[in-house]
Protein backbone atom coordinates (compact mmCIF):
# COMPACT_ATOMS: atom_id res chain seq x y z
CA UNK A 1 0.00 0.00 0.00
CA UNK A 2 1.90 3.01 -1.00
CA UNK A 3 1.98 5.61 1.61
CA UNK A 4 -0.46 9.02 0.38
CA UNK A 5 0.96 10.90 2.83
CA UNK A 6 3.06 14.17 1.63
CA UNK A 7 6.59 14.24 2.70
CA UNK A 8 7.32 16.01 6.05
CA UNK A 9 10.82 16.96 6.93
CA UNK A 10 11.36 19.01 9.27
CA UNK A 11 15.34 20.81 9.45
CA UNK A 12 17.09 21.75 12.53
CA UNK A 13 20.21 23.58 13.37
CA UNK A 14 21.60 23.11 16.58
CA UNK A 15 24.43 25.00 17.97
CA UNK A 16 26.30 23.18 20.30
CA UNK A 17 29.44 24.62 22.81
CA UNK A 18 32.22 21.52 22.74
CA UNK A 19 35.10 22.38 24.88
CA UNK A 20 35.03 26.10 23.61
CA UNK A 21 33.81 25.44 19.93
CA UNK A 22 30.95 26.76 18.68
CA UNK A 23 29.36 23.08 16.80
CA UNK A 24 26.45 23.80 14.24
CA UNK A 25 24.92 19.98 14.29
CA UNK A 26 22.11 20.22 11.37
CA UNK A 27 19.30 17.45 12.27
CA UNK A 28 16.87 16.43 9.83
CA UNK A 29 13.63 14.97 11.31
CA UNK A 30 10.87 12.67 8.69
CA UNK A 31 7.75 12.08 10.45
CA UNK A 32 5.77 10.11 7.74
CA UNK A 33 9.23 7.63 7.54
CA UNK A 34 9.55 8.13 11.55
CA UNK A 35 13.40 8.71 11.11
CA UNK A 36 15.98 11.31 11.89
CA UNK A 37 19.34 12.33 10.71
CA UNK A 38 22.05 14.39 12.57
CA UNK A 39 25.52 15.80 10.99
CA UNK A 40 28.24 16.59 13.09
CA UNK A 41 31.01 18.60 11.14
CA UNK A 42 34.21 18.32 11.84
CA UNK A 43 35.95 20.49 15.17
CA UNK A 44 38.70 20.26 17.15
CA UNK A 45 40.15 16.80 17.47
CA UNK A 46 35.99 15.26 15.86
CA UNK A 47 35.85 13.37 12.54
CA UNK A 48 32.75 14.53 10.88
CA UNK A 49 30.08 12.06 11.35
CA UNK A 50 26.41 11.45 10.33
CA UNK A 51 24.02 9.42 12.52
CA UNK A 52 20.43 7.88 11.46
CA UNK A 53 17.84 6.92 13.33
CA UNK A 54 15.12 4.46 11.73
CA UNK A 55 12.39 4.57 14.66
CA UNK A 56 10.18 2.16 13.20
CA UNK A 57 13.00 -0.73 12.36
CA UNK A 58 14.47 0.08 15.51
CA UNK A 59 17.99 0.41 14.02
CA UNK A 60 20.94 3.64 14.10
CA UNK A 61 23.94 3.66 11.61
CA UNK A 62 26.71 6.05 11.82
CA UNK A 63 28.54 7.10 9.20
CA UNK A 64 31.90 8.67 9.42
CA UNK A 65 32.82 11.39 7.38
Amino acid sequence: MPNDLSPQVDKYVLSVVENGTIVNEEVEVDVNEQTEVIRVPKHNDVDALELMNDFISVISRVNSL
